[in-house]
């Protein structure tokens, strides 16, 4: 049996790996010989996905990722493919093709859809700090060092979610037992249920 893998995201949109040499050494570790990869809004990492896989002999698939969201279905509480979200769609692009050019206005488009998803993570960050300062947590998120040291372009709201746990370890020297404080405090008195080293 041929194992396949068409849906990796890679730090170009967000991602657990820690480049695309990662996905694609993990993927030869575990014997997957089809690999698709698949970020949010960007075919950026299109050509070092190609590349990575043509060296591992591994055949590369080539996908995007949108993220629609219907308000009428939010209202109406209706869930499709997210279910913590009513109302938001996951659409996937899968099979596209290598080299990917895409034409006017689409690219603009596209574009437009890259700058608008990271002004509204840019909000979100304004928004978070505001409330760590109200809480006086001690530490705020410094969102240029997010978009230079964690982003290849794309800013995801994960990206602020990895920021703020790296700066509360940092910030409480991984003292575990403050760290929770700080995390109740910032959940509104409610403990995680993970485990901090997870």
């Amino acid at each position: 049996m041929l194992n396949v893998n068409c849906h990796l995201h890679t730090p170009y949109s967000f991602s657990a790996f820690e480049d695309i040499d990662d996905a694609l050494n993990r993927a030869v570790a575990e014997d997957v010989k089809v690999v698709g990869i698949n970020d949010f809004y960007t075919s950026k990492g299109f050509k070092e996905w190609k590349v990575g896989c043509d060296k591992r002999k591994l055949f590369p698939l080539f996908g995007i990722e949108f993220i629609s969201l219907n308000q009428d279905d939010q209202l109406a509480g209706l869930r499709v493919n997210d279910p913590a979200n009513p109302g938001r769609t996951y659409i996937s692009g899968k099979g596209l093709a290598y080299p990917f050019n895409l034409p006017e206005p689409f690219a603009s488009q596209l574009s437009a859809v890259v700058d608008e998803s990271n002004k509204q993570v840019e909000a979100m960050c304004v928004k978070l700090n505001e409330f760590l300062q109200r809480i006086n947590a001690g530490f705020t998120l410094d969102l240029t060092w997010i978009k230079k040291e964690l982003t290849q372009g794309s800013l995801r709201e994960r990206h602020l979610a990895r920021a703020l746990r790296m700066k509360l370890f940092e910030y409480s020297n991984d003292d575990f037992v403050e760290i929770n404080s700080l995390l109740e405090e910032l959940f509104g008195g409610k403990s995680i249920k993970s485990e901090l080293t997870d």
